[in-house]
C-alpha cells in the first residue's frame, strides 16, 4: 500500500472529527463532532452522513452491551438510546480542567480512555470504566495520545506524545497496570503519536500529528518495533483512526474537515461493546486500583 491508496470519502462541516468507531451490523462509521455537539454515522458506500445532536462535546462513541451508545462528553459518560435520548451514565471524578478525549475498548468490554487538559498545559490521565466502576489508571501524563489494548487483553499501549514513544503496560487479571516501559520509539523528527489501532497480526497503526517540521503520517509498527509501512497524510493533522468496512479491511482516518480511507491487507480486530452492567468479569477487587 502507498499514500496513493489513501483517498477521501467524505468532506463536510466537522472541523475536527474524532472518536471513530465502526458499527459492523449497521455497516457505518461513527464520527464525533465535539465542536458541533453531534454524533455522525457515515455510510462509506454511499458517502452519506447522518447527524444526531447530543449534549456537550462528544469525544468518543462506542456501542454498549445493552444496545445503546456510550459517549465521552467532557466530565461525563452519557448513554444514547435507539430513540436518540440521552441519560447520564456516570460523572467522572477528575479535575475540572480535564475532559474526555481518545478511547478504546478491550476484548472484555472494558472502556479505557484518556482525559486531556482543556488548557494549554497538556496534563492528562487514563481511566478505565466498566460494570459501573470508574478506575483512574495512569496519572501525570503530558499531552497524552491514544490507547490500544492487545487482542488477549494483557497489554495496554499508550502514546507518549512529547517523548515520541509508545509505552506498554501489563494488564493484570484485575486490570491493574504494571509500570510502563517504552515499546516503540519514533524518530525525534516525526510528529507526536496520536490515535492508534491494532490489526489482526498485532501490528500497531499509529497516527502522527503534523507540524512545521513534520508532515502528518500513518505508521504501522511490527511487534518487534520494525516499521512495516509509513504513509504520508495530506492534511495538517490526523485526529483519529479506526478499522472498519467489509472484513475490517479499511483503515478510516479523520483529518480536519474530512474522513479518508486506506485499504489494508491485514484486517483489524472486531469492536467489542462496552460492558455497563454488573456482570462478573472475574476481577480481583483488592487489585482493582
Amino acid at each position: 500500500m502507498s499514500a496513493g491508496d489513501l483517498h477521501e470519502i467524505w468532506r463536510g462541516d466537522i472541523a475536527q472529527p474524532v472518536g471513530l468507531a465502526w458499527l459492523d451490523a449497521a455497516g457505518s462509521l461513527l464520527v464525533c463532532d465535539p465542536a458541533g455537539g453531534r454524533i455522525a454515522s457515515l455510510d462509506p458506500a454511499s458517502r452519506a452522513m447522518a447527524f444526531l445532536g447530543v449534549p456537550g462535546s462528544p469525544s468518543f462513541c462506542f456501542p454498549t452491551s445493552e444496545g445503546e451508545l456510550l459517549i465521552g462528553n467532557g466530565a461525563d459518560l452519557v448513554r444514547i438510546d435507539g430513540e436518540g435520548r440521552s441519560a447520564l451514565e456516570i460523572r467522572i471524578d477528575m479535575p475540572a480542567h480535564l475532559a474526555t478525549a481518545s478511547a478504546t475498548v478491550d476484548a472484555l468490554g472494558r472502556l479505557w480512555f484518556v482525559a486531556r487538559d482543556r488548557r494549554a498545559g497538556g496534563e492528562g490521565r487514563v481511566y478505565r470504566y466498566h460494570d459501573a466502576r470508574m478506575v483512574p489508571s495512569l496519572f501525570d501524563r503530558t499531552r497524552p495520545g491514544g490507547l490500544a489494548v492487545s487482542a488477549d487483553g494483557r497489554t495496554l499501549f499508550h502514546a507518549n506524545g512529547p517523548a515520541r514513544t509508545i509505552e506498554a503496560y501489563r494488564v493484570s487479571p484485575a486490570a491493574a497496570l504494571s509500570a510502563g516501559e517504552p515499546r516503540f520509539s519514533l524518530p525525534a523528527s516525526s510528529g507526536e503519536p496520536q490515535d492508534m489501532a491494532l490489526d489482526g497480526t498485532g501490528a500497531l497503526w499509529v497516527a502522527l500529528s503534523g507540524s512545521s517540521d513534520a508532515q502528518a503520517a500513518l505508521v504501522r509498527l511490527a511487534p518487534d518495533g520494525a516499521v512495516l509501512d509509513e504513509i504520508a497524510v495530506p492534511a495538517s493533522a490526523v485526529s483519529a483512526i479506526a478499522f472498519g468496512g467489509e472484513g475490517l479491511r479499511t483503515l478510516f482516518v479523520a483529518v480536519p474537515g474530512a474522513i479518508l480511507a486506506l485499504p489494508v491487507t491485514v484486517p483489524g480486530v472486531p469492536l467489542v461493546p462496552v460492558r455497563l452492567g454488573h456482570t462478573d468479569l472475574g476481577l480481583i477487587e483488592d487489585d482493582d486500583h
